[in-house]
């Protein structure tokens, strides 16, 4: 709907229009019922003065004012929206009221109704500002209602293996596709799109999200195996999701008012879900309990004391790959590992060779048959040879020729020093007498 009113006006104003709206439309509102309305989350009462500039403003409607923060439960399929058993609605209630997030509200679902697989259970909030399936498992229940503005869920148990999972940065998302995709099929090129406008992009509490990757580019996994855009989705099975670029702490950010706290056990903080490591090591097996903080300075201490390919999960003996360090390092702290990895895996490469030079970190594949290196990065020569830099005007035979004779001088030199020295009883200089007496202290 939309209204123009005059600088200055009240939300009972607002009000007004509405039920004038609907009157004329043959839809007359009791006058019993009672409006809540929102602006940007929060409540705004009757005698509250309008925003003078556009704005967007929800309301909810029901029967009395002790109605409006009460839930309500349905089936999703009953077109008469009848009340769910009293019993399992005071249970779901209690849970939600001590935190209860959108996976434990499954499991009680299941449990209440002998469901041996709590997956099947299919979560919909019912109106709001954001109304479709409540996906994700980590998601607190309480917070729908305070920033989606929902209380009413409904629910449906799905046929068996009539979904899909999701992991992605350490969460569990449960996808219940359309009756007509699981009999007919989906590809995982149209899922994709699903995922991205129904999940990744639909996560925030208010205004315009800033999730700016494409669907195409969200790389799914199944069984340690990249899935094609082509295939079918295999209903009943778990997929991994991987974000591209920055996509992933932004889709984070987005997600953290949905998500619980929990906390760190190293720094004993009590931290965000999203602020917790998902993963360390990609061979770990156990649920990280550290935060994303305290991890990227164990590497850092990590890098600065041991081998660069030694680096171990501080949870577990697991080493930490490639990946994993870029993941979950800091950039400087992650370019200064991937320096060093680059520098090894090249060593091992046969005839590749670093620069001499002190200003210059270049290196290449040198040509066997000549002894003479020549950066291609900044033009500096030095004798393989030798491994000095390149000794102009002089082959690598008369540079031997010279250096040895360099050396037979040098052992006369000492010696004749030795011939003609004492040594220095405290420090073992070598001394010579030019004057004086013979006493050395």
């Amino acid at each position: 709907m939309k209204f123009a009113l005059r600088p200055g006006s009240a939300v009972a104003k607002l009000e007004q229009l509405i039920r004038r709206r609907y009157q004329d439309k043959g839809h007359p509102i009791a006058s019993a019922a009672h409006f809540a309305f929102y602006l940007d989350g929060k409540v705004l009462n009757p005698e509250h003065v309008l925003p003078p500039t556009p704005s967007k403003i929800w309301y909810r409607m029901s029967r009395s004012s002790a109605e409006v923060d009460q839930w309500k439960f349905s089936q999703y399929k009953d077109a008469n929206n009848q009340p769910i058993p009293p019993e399992l609605a005071t249970q779901l209630v209690q849970a939600i009221d001590t935190g209860a997030t959108v996976g434990e509200l499954r499991r009680k679902i299941a449990t209440f109704m002998s469901i041996s697989d709590p997956d099947r259970v299919l979560l919909v909030a019912r109106g709001g500002t954001r109304p479709g399936q409540l996906q994700g498992d980590s998601w607190v229940v309480s917070e729908v209602k305070r920033h989606w503005l929902c209380c009413w869920i409904s629910y449906h148990v799905a046929r068996t293996n009539a979904y899909a999972v999701i992991n992605g940065l350490g969460r569990r998302y449960i996808y219940h596709p359309e009756s007509h995709y699981f009999y007919d099929g989906m590809s995982v090129r149209r899922w994709q799109h699903h995922l991205d406008t129904r999940l990744f992009r639909n996560v925030r509490s208010r205004g315009k999200t800033g999730f700016n990757a494409h669907w195409s580019e969200l790389i799914l996994t199944l069984d340690d195996t990249r899935v094609s855009k082509t295939t079918r989705v295999c209903w009943g099975k778990t997929y991994e999701v991987e974000l591209p670029g920055q996509t992933a702490k932004i889709f984070s950010t987005e997600e953290a008012w949905l998500l619980p706290d929990e906390t760190c056990s190293v720094c004993l903080d009590s931290k965000n879900l999203s602020l917790m490591a998902y993963k360390i090591a990609s061979g770990c097996e156990h649920k990280p309990t550290i935060c994303n903080a305290c991890l990227g300075q164990w590497i850092a201490s990590e890098l600065e004391t041991k081998m660069w390919n030694r680096i171990k999960c501080p949870e577990c003996p697991k080493p930490l790959q490639f990946a994993d360090v870029k993941r979950n390092a800091s950039k400087s702290v992650f370019k200064r590992y991937d320096e060093l990895a680059t520098r090894a895996a090249l060593g091992n490469i046969p005839n590749f060779r670093w620069c001499k030079s002190a200003k210059c970190s270049s290196g290449q594949i040198d040509d066997v048959r000549c002894v003479r290196f020549k950066c291609k990065a900044c033009k500096t020569s030095h004798c393989i040879k030798h491994d000095v830099p390149w000794h102009s005007g002089e082959t690598c035979e008369e540079y031997d020729k010279r250096n040895i004779q360099k050396k037979n001088d040098e052992r006369a030199s000492e010696a004749e020093i030795t011939k003609s020295s004492k040594k220095c009883p405290s420090c073992n200089k070598a001394v010579h007498k030019f004057s004086g007496c013979n006493h050395i202290t």
